[in-house]
């Protein structure tokens, strides 16, 4: 080592040359220590945290040689424009559906009081704060759909920006690349194309992880504020988000028993998902006491959450997965061995960033336990911030694993963000059935009623058909025979409530009295294999109604219905 002048030392490696600061060492916080190093052959700078000096001056040098991507955030940029190509046609193709329907039911109001009278209705339980965002957002952009995904868009292009800050600290720019095509292949991107909290949630939440990363770093209370203000913000979008303080509080326990001492501005950061919680209690039992059968819950927590969550969010990656382990078994059976290269791993990260990470990893069990004693209630899609979390990890492991491959992974990545991307995109061209769907002509019965069962055609229908369709548009429901056949009983409830508050247009009526003043009548059934069957035509054949088929268009059947 070289000393260079205050605080500055040279060291060299080989080809290598490295300058960094020695390490400040403060009573505030005895573990901490910034040193800086600048790789010159390497062209780009970064930093790291050691013990001391040559605990870092060495293992941080690396004979990596830089490609075009990992220069001036082009990496970054790369993964952004396959973003953008995948998430705006989505966002622009598909329908809304059921849960969209029924936030821009209350987004499209013509005053801010109409607006709050729809809140109170009860119809939509997500807190206020999102469907004031839409509201802007619809008010602003005009009465297209996709001004109402708007918001979840921007909150889904801060979360990879927030990421990619967050990873690139420790993992340089193809890093945090990688980060970010990990992140939109785990079953997060949907959620940047539809109208609901969960991109903003994310977005969020990244904000609160670089935040925190930068007060960890620098200690400047700014930093701190912004983590808080972002946790607040993120349960004020979704009340699940209140889980965001296991990680943080993780990462903060470990940092206090390290340094023996309680960070208190940092307290009241992990605190701040939990006091949002609180401010918003009133809401909670106010659109509570107006549903008409609260304690109803279409997805039970179970013991097995964690694990299906885990299943869910990989499985449709699990080839790409696959595709990266490959190449990283490749390149370590075929690598050759620098005497000169550093055996040290150039990447390190910091004890309370890994608890952090963990934490995010360890959300949907928080969740579950949580579902199971307070809310009785809990869906992947409220605790897919865990990916965040996740992505960060998986991106270190794999630039540890093998970093002289860190180009192709991120190549394979990207590949199969673009696929999916593709396929999405072809698949949401086909799902545009509301606008689509056509009438068949029965000869002599011009007129007859037009029968739905499945609560979100019907949802769907009352926004997209004709003029025509939608007069004669009858939704019948039976709740004790939907639950025999089916499982969306709280669905079914939901859509009766809409229809009688005015959220969807059309007739709604029950089975029983519906048959006894139509003896005909055409259903439509939709083809959708992610839905049960129809509960409405098991019915009708269990009293003896004949079921004709006449068309099969538009992606679903439809029958003429004759009572004998």
């Amino acid at each position: 080592m070289q000393e260079l002048g205050v605080n500055v030392r040279k060291g060299e490696h080989g080809s290598l040359v490295v300058y960094a600061n020695s390490v400040t060492k403060t009573e505030a916080n005895h573990l901490r220590s910034g040193v800086e190093y600048m790789t010159i052959n390497s062209g780009y700078a970064n930093r790291c945290d050691y013990e001391s000096t040559i605990q870092c001056t060495l293992p941080c040098m690396t004979n990596f040689t830089t490609h075009l991507w990992e220069k001036r955030g082009l990496a970054f940029a790369v993964v952004m424009g396959v973003f953008c190509l995948i998430t705006i046609p989505m966002g622009v193709i598909r329908p809304l559906w059921y849960d969209e329907l029924a936030a821009r039911w209350l987004a499209e109001a013509t005053s801010i009081g109409e607006f709050v009278d729809r809140i109170n209705t009860g119809v939509e339980p997500t807190p206020p704060l999102y469907l004031l965002v839409q509201y802007l957002s619809v008010h602003l952009f005009g009465a297209p759909d996709w001004t109402g995904r708007l918001p979840s868009m921007l909150g889904y292009a801060a979360s990879l920006t927030f990421l990619y800050l967050f990873v690139a600290r420790r993992l340089a720019a193809i890093g945090g690349a990688i980060a970010m095509a990990i992140m939109m292949l785990t079953g997060t991107l949907y959620y940047a194309q539809e109208g609901r909290p969960y991109g903003m949630v994310f977005g969020c939440a990244a904000l609160a992880m670089w935040a925190w990363q930068e007060y960890i770093e620098q200690e400047r209370p700014r930093y701190a504020a912004l983590c808080g203000v972002a946790l607040f913000a993120a349960a004020s979008l979704h009340y699940y988000s209140v889980l965001l303080s296991v990680p943080f509080g993780l990462a903060e326990v470990l940092r206090i028993w390290k340094s023996r001492r309680l960070d208190w501005k940092m307290v009241l950061v992990t605190a701040a998902p939990g006091i949002a919680l609180l401010v918003h209690l009133p809401i909670i039992r106010m659109i509570l006491s107006s549903q008409s059968n609260p304690e109803f819950a279409w997805a039970k927590p179970t013991l097995a959450f964690p694990a299906k969550f885990w299943l869910r969010a990989l499985e449709p990656t699990v080839f790409v997965f696959v595709a990266v382990a490959v190449l990283i078994l490749y390149l370590w059976r075929s690598r050759t061995v620098d005497p000169a290269e550093p055996k040290t791993s150039s990447f390190s990260l910091p004890d309370a960033e890994l608890a952090l990470l963990i934490g995010f990893v360890l959300i949907p069990i928080a969740g579950t336990i949580f579902a199971k004693v307070v809310t009785n209630a809990i869906a992947p899609r409220y605790i897919f911030s865990t990916m965040l979390g996740f992505s960060a990890l998986l991106a270190h492991v794999l630039m540890r694993a093998v970093p002289a491959g860190r180009s192709w992974i991120f190549l394979i990545l990207l590949a199969a963000v673009a696929g999916n991307g593709l396929l999405d995109i072809r698949w949401s061209m086909r799902d545009s059935l509301p606008g689509q769907l056509e009438i068949p002509v029965v000869t002599g019965e011009p007129a007859l009623p037009v029968v739905v069962d499945d609560y979100l055609l019907y949802a769907q229908l009352g926004r997209y058909a004709s003029p025509e369709l939608l007069s004669r548009l009858v939704y019948l429901t039976d709740l004790e025979r939907l639950k025999r056949y089916t499982s969306a009983g709280q669905m079914e409830m939901i859509t009766v409530i809409g229809v009688k508050k005015g959220q969807l247009r059309g007739q709604s009526g029950y089975l029983t009295p519906f048959l006894e003043s139509n003896s005909r009548f055409l259903l439509f059934e939709p083809l959708r294999a992610e839905q049960n069957e129809s509960w409405l035509s098991h019915d009708l054949l269990d009293r003896g109604v004949g079921l004709k088929l006449i068309a099969i268009q538009g992606g679903g059947r439809w029958y003429l219905v004759e009572r004998k």
